[in-house]
């Protein structure tokens, strides 16, 4: 059950599939109709996104575990 964060994942076929394979993925991408799109299409539970540039992420998750930056960022 690992966490994997897929960046800039445009419509997220790449945490679709990841979380077919019982992973938990979390998509980012900086253009929020992308995203948009990504979730409408998610299937499972397992495939989260949300709208972010990599900085931008990078910035607000500095010396935080993947998780709990994800969690603060409600992904």
């Amino acid at each position: 059950d690992s966490l994997v964060l897929v960046v800039e994942c445009g419509l997220g076929g790449a945490v679709h599939q990841l979380a077919a394979l019982g992973h938990r993925a979390v998509g980012i991408d900086r253009d929020a109709a992308t995203i948009h799109l990504a979730r409408a299409r998610a299937t499972s539970p397992r495939a989260r996104f949300l709208t972010s540039s990599l900085e931008d992420f990078a910035t607000r998750a500095r010396g935080a575990r993947l998780g709990q930056a994800l969690e603060s960022r409600g992904a």
